[in-house]
Parts: structure tokens; C-alpha cells; sequence
């Protein structure tokens, strides 16, 4: 029985994604004929990108309808693939054969795309300038939060606007007809510039050096990446393949037909909508059960291993129940759990779930990185030679990039309050959230994630407020802006962007310097966008998250620590080393015995929230995906898989297309599709 597991897993592995793609002579010809149009293409690219950060920007705080550039999944890029894949593409093929596009160039504009929909709302654009306005305009509004003696003294005149009036304005509106103020904001928009390009220019390095052992040696099965790349396979008819199957025009049409009555039933509520989420109190009214169906994330966990799709069900339905147990309370022996600190409220919701998870993640870093020394061996060596076998034409400068930009955000950090201490510890911390969460995403599907905790929080608690001093809690409360609500951001983007290059063979092109380029134009245009919004809407009446609920919370956390100036959390740091040794513990028994269906990235993940809200699918997919399995063998699950890619593209179809609507008729809060 072992052994029958271990030849089915053999088999998925194999099938699909998975496969290199073999160009045959006739298409190989027709590339060499008509060469990579990068010019065009990257053009293309970029106007794309400032598209998509305008209309994201527009969608989520004027129509506030379905979110667009939330998470990993990039629906807006995915839309838009489609877009240029199918009808556009097709047609010109059709009609103009030598304009149309090639797999590898229409593969190059989705990788710009992602890139930018990593980063037009939720990954920075509508993070920024609302966060650094908020100690003027929140501190003011509520003045027994003390701001004004704890907060505002230590933070660097030169991060925030300082203009009381233009920041009221930037929130309220004064007065029926208001010009954007420009002139506050130069300074700091100035002096966040440089950290921000650094930033992204490491974590385009980091991309570089981790896509090749997870690509090449690990294999990882990049669910996020097989609507793409069967989207950008083409033979010499007018549709890609996937397009002319009848079951992935069946699941594409689900997520439609009910998306559309939840849309309809906004605007008429006579209409009938299906509801898809429900809730349940358990353990005596101290937790809850989520049962949430959502189309894109069945169709994701369908397409990894049985292995992972059980454990991140498994292990999130433990750890509801041992928080129930804990909360009761059931029984003294667990006790340990039930713990209290003064954290922000990112990340998992249970206090003793945030250490445990952060130690996990920090095992799951540190235990890649070491199997993967070899290659960080050869990315070093290939600084100084030139015949170092590579992966992708930019992998040899990715290491000075790498350098440049750590020693950049640095110093940055430095400048801005943190000593040198609480500067390593949160470095550490934040970059094994960052490369933890993009590795999960790229071994397990789940497109939809955020860490166990927040950088900043578990600075604080593992050295302790004293140590930090008010002046470095200042500088923590301004990370927010770009390390709080982590649920996308460009490193996890550009690593699937050169999975697809990989496949499609596009990976001697300039991607390093095409992916910085859609960063930069996404970042001004996301900005610029979000400015204009508020200043003409008024903030408050935008969207209410990223206005009136994430704001205050990086200041109210610098507040609450420089209140009471703490020292190290001393249960924080056994629970961080608990998590620490499970997770050791958990990666062991899976490699000495993989036929045991409990892999480690389920425990990593197990009790985020988001986890929480979506165990349901990966439970649907294991069941579904086993019974064909067992029953009809690969031939089974690969017959059944166009179907799960129309649940994902049908989903972001719909999204769109309702957007769209609700543009023209002036409809707001229709909201198809959350998670």
C-alpha cells in the first residue's frame, strides 16, 4: 500500500506542469524566423502595469467591488492574459499572422503584469500614503492615545508629511472642489524612494538565487503557474489548447453563473444569491469553524499532492481544536498556550499561535537555505567567474543587486531609528516571512496567505520594548507600510514569473531589468493614483481597510509598547522554539517516511487566519483529487484538470467583467469574490 501511494504520487508529479516543455524544429523555426520583439513587448508591458495599478487603485476604493490585487493569485493579471492570449491574440493570428504574439513574448508581458499586481493596492499602493498620514490625522482625532508624547517626538521629520492641514484634507475633503497638495508630500515620498527601490531590488535577487534549486533540483509544483502557462501554449490553431476542452469551459462556467447571481442580487434583491460561506461556534462559543467554498483556491489545491493538500486541512483543523481546548478551558496541561501580549492584530489571532508559527517559519527558512548551500556556493562564485552554469541570463548580477539593496534598507532602517541590534533581529524575522511565504505559495497552492505574525511585533517581544527604545518602536510602527499586511508582494511574483520563463523558454531575456522597470512604473502610478483619489473623494469615504482600519494600527502598536516598555516576552521565546523543533521534527519523519500524508508546510500555515477561511477547499481537493486517483488512476486526474483551471479563470472572469459593470452603472460594494 506504501508503495502504490508512492507510484501514484510519482505519477502527479509528473503529469502536467511538471514536464518540461519540448519545442519541437517547427515551432523553434518560427522563433528563429521572427525574432523576441523586446522593445514592443516590454512597452506593452509597462503601459500594462500603470493600467493596472490605475484601475486596481480606482476598483478597490471607488467601486469597492471584488478585489483585484489582494493576494498571489494576481487575478487582475490573470485577466489580462487572457485578454491578450485569447480573443486578441487569436484574432490577430486569424487575421494578421506576423503581428501576433509568441508564447514567450506573451509570456514576458504576464511576468511585468504580476509583478505590478503584486504591488498596485494591497502590496504598497494603498499602504503608503495612508499610513504616513496617519499620526497627524488619527493622533489629532484621538488624543488619549498620546501620539503627541509617545509617537510623533520620535518619528524622523522627513518620513511623514508634516502639513496638519493637507493631511486633513488628504482624509476629508475640504470643500466641494480640492486640488491635490503636492508640496507636503515631496519630502517624504523623496525619502522613501531609495528604501523602496532597494526593497524590491532584493527581493528581485533573492527571486534570482531561490528559482533555480526550487525549478531545476527541488521541482516544486508551482501550482500557481499552470493557468499561465496552459494559457501560452499554442500550436498553430487560434485557441490554446485548454481553450477547446469542453470541461474547462464547464468549470469556467460555475464561478460565472454564481458569481453573477451574487452580483445581480445587489442590484435587485428579488434575485436569488447563493451563499457560500458559512460560519459555526464551537468549544462552548470560543472559536468558530469557517465552511467557505472558493472556486480559484479548490481549483489550486487540486493541482498539488495529496500530501500537501491533507496536511493543510489536517493540521489547521488540530490546531482549531487544541485553541478550543486551550480557551475552554478543557484541561491544565495546556494552559501554556493560553498566553496574553500587547501584539498587533496581524497574522494568526491566537497569541500563542504567533510565536509557534514564527519559529516555523524560521526552521522552514533557515532548513532551505542550508539545502540549498551548493547553489548559494555557485551564485558567489559566479560574481568573480564567467563560465558558472546559469538558469537565467540575469542570475550572474543578481547577487551584487542582492548586496546593494540589503545594504541599502539598511542603512535606511538605521537612519530612521532602529539600532543596530533590533535592526538584525528584524531583518531576520521579516525576510523568513518573505521567503517562507513564497516558498509555501510555490510548493502548495496557497494563493491566498499572510505569516503567523508581523516583523515588528515579534521585535518587540523577542528583545523587549526597553531595548528597542521609543525612538526604534517609531521606526517599527513605519515598516507597516510594507511588511504588516504581507499577503502579496513582488519576490513571490517574480519567482513564478521565472518558473513560467523556465517553461517557456524565455529566460535569455532581460527579466531583471523588465520586472525593476514594471516595480518603478507601478509604484509611481499606484501612488500617484491613490493620491489623487483621496485628495478628490476625500480618504475616509474610500475604501474603509486601507483608510480608516490598517492606518492607525502601526502607531497605536508603537504606543501601546512605548506605554508600557516591556522587556522580552519570555513564553514568546519557548513557544518560537517549540514551533522551531516541531517543524524539525515534522520535515524529518517526512523525508525517512513520504509515504505518510503529513507534510511540513501544513503545520507552517495552520493557523492563519486565511488558513481558517479556506480549509474547506484544500479538504475538497484532497477527497475529489484521491478518489480519481484511486479509482482512475493519472489518466483520471488529468482528464478532470481543464475543469479546475476554468473554476480559477471563471472566478477572475467574472470578477472583471462585474467591475466593469459596476463602472458604467455606477453600482458600489458589489462585491463577487473576496477569498
Amino acid at each position: 500500500m506504501p508503495h502504490r501511494f508512492t507510484k501514484i504520487k510519482e505519477m502527479t508529479q509528473r503529469d502536467g506542469i511538471r514536464q518540461r516543455i519540448r519545442i519541437d524544429d517547427q515551432r523553434r523555426g518560427e522563433r528563429e524566423a521572427r525574432p523576441f520583439r523586446l522593445a514592443t513587448v516590454l512597452l506593452i508591458g509597462l503601459a500594462g502595469s500603470a493600467f493596472i495599478a490605475v484601475a486596481d487603485q480606482y476598483a478597490a476604493n471607488v467601486i469597492k467591488g471584488s478585489y483585484m490585487g489582494l493576494d498571489f493569485i494576481t487575478p487582475a493579471a490573470l485577466f489580462l492574459l487572457f485578454l491578450l492570449a485569447v480573443p486578441i491574440n487569436g484574432l490577430l493570428r486569424w487575421l494578421f499572422p506576423s503581428l501576433a504574439f509568441s508564447p514567450q513574448e506573451l509570456g514576458f508581458l504576464f511576468v511585468l503584469l504580476t509583478v505590478a499586481n503584486s504591488l498596485s493596492t494591497m502590496g504598497l499602493g494603498s499602504q503608503l500614503l495612508p499610513i504616513l498620514a496617519a499620526p497627524l490625522y488619527y493622533g489629532r482625532a484621538h488624543p488619549e492615545w498620546r501620539w503627541d508624547e509617545l509617537v510623533l517626538p520620535y518619528l524622523p521629520p522627513w518620513s511623514i508629511p508634516q502639513d496638519p492641514i493637507s493631511v486633513r484634507a488628504f482624509f476629508e475633503k475640504i470643500g466641494p472642489v480640492q486640488r491635490v497638495e503636492w508640496q507636503p508630500w515631496v519630502i517624504p515620498l523623496l525619502s522613501w524612494l531609495p528604501f523602496l527601490l532597494a526593497l524590491y531590488l532584493t527581493m528581485l535577487g533573492f527571486a534570482f538565487i531561490l528559482a533555480k534549486p526550487w525549478i531545476r533540483n527541488e521541482r516544486l509544483v508551482f501550482p500557481l503557474c499552470h493557468l499561465p502557462i496552459e494559457t501560452l501554449r499554442q500550436d498553430q490553431a487560434i485557441l490554446p489548447s485548454l481553450f477547446r476542452k469542453r470541461l474547462f469551459w464547464i468549470g469556467f462556467s460555475v464561478p460565472m453563473v454564481i458569481g453573477s447571481l451574487v452580483a445581480l442580487h445587489h442590484y435587485n434583491p428579488v434575485i436569488p444569491a447563493p451563499t457560500l460561506a458559512y460560519s459555526y461556534l464551537l468549544f462552548r462559543a470560543t472559536t468558530a469553524i469557517h465552511l467557505r467554498l472558493s472556486f480559484p483556491m479548490l481549483g489550486f489545491f487540486y493541482l498539488v499532492p495529496l500530501d500537501v493538500a491533507f496536511s493543510l486541512w489536517f493540521f489547521n483543523i488540530l490546531a482549531l481544536i487544541v485553541q478550543g481546548l486551550v480557551l475552554m478551558p478543557f484541561h491544565p496541561s495546556l494552559g501554556f498556550l493560553n498566553i496574553q501580549e500587547s501584539l498587533s492584530g496581524y497574522g494568526s489571532p491566537f497569541t500563542a499561535y504567533k510565536h509557534i508559527g514564527t519559529g516555523a517559519f524560521l526552521f522552514l527558512v533557515a532548513h532551505r537555505f542550508w539545502m540549498t548551500r551548493r547553489q548559494w556556493q555557485s551564485v558567489f562564485s559566479s560574481v568573480q567567474r564567467d563560465n558558472t552554469p546559469l538558469l537565467f541570463r540575469d542570475e550572474r548580477w543578481t547577487m551584487p543587486a542582492l548586496l546593494v539593496g540589503l545594504g541599502l534598507m539598511i542603512s535606511w532602517l538605521w537612519l530612521s531609528g532602529l539600532s543596530l541590534l533590533p535592526l538584525f533581529v528584524f531583518l531576520v524575522t521579516v525576510w523568513a516571512f518573505f521567503i517562507g511565504l513564497t516558498r509555501i505559495v510555490a510548493e502548495s497552492g496557497l494563493g491566498e496567505a499572510v505569516a503567523p505574525s508581523i516583523a515588528p511585533d515579534m521585535t518587540v517581544s523577542t528583545l523587549g520594548a526597553r531595548l528597542v527604545g521609543r525612538k526604534g518602536l517609531a521606526a517599527l510602527a513605519l515598516t507597516f507600510v510594507w511588511c504588516s499586511d504581507i499577503r502579496t508582494f513582488p519576490l513571490a511574483a517574480a519567482v513564478h514569473g521565472l518558473k513560467i520563463a523556465d517553461e517557456l523558454s524565455f529566460n535569455n531575456y532581460p527579466l531583471f531589468a523588465g520586472m525593476m522597470s514594471a516595480t518603478i512604473v507601478t509604484i509611481v502610478t499606484a501612488v500617484t493614483t491613490n493620491m489623487i483619489l483621496a485628495y478628490h473623494r476625500g480618504g475616509i469615504n474610500l475604501n474603509n481597510w486601507f483608510f480608516i482600519g490598517a492606518p492607525p494600527l502601526p502607531y497605536r502598536f508603537a504606543e501601546r509598547q512605548a506605554a508600557e516598555m516591556r522587556g522580552p516576552f519570555v513564553p514568546g521565546l519557548w513557544l518560537k522554539g517549540f514551533g522551531f523543533v516541531l517543524l524539525a521534527l515534522l520535515t524529518q519523519i517526512h523525508r525517512q517516511s513520504p509515504w505518510l500524508p503529513f507534510h511540513p508546510i501544513g503545520f507552517s500555515v495552520a493557523t492563519i487566519w486565511l488558513m481558517n477561511a479556506i480549509w474547506l477547499n484544500a479538504f475538497l481537493a484532497w477527497i475529489i483529487k484521491g478518489t480519481l486517483l484511486r479509482y482512475g488512476g493519472a489518466r483520471a486526474y488529468a482528464t478532470f484538470r481543464p475543469f479546475f483551471l476554468g473554476l480559477i479563470l471563471g472566478q477572475f472572469t467574472t470578477n472583471a467583467l462585474w467591475l466593469l459593470i459596476d463602472f458604467f452603472t455606477g453600482k458600489t460594494g458589489n462585491v463577487v469574490f473576496w477569498i
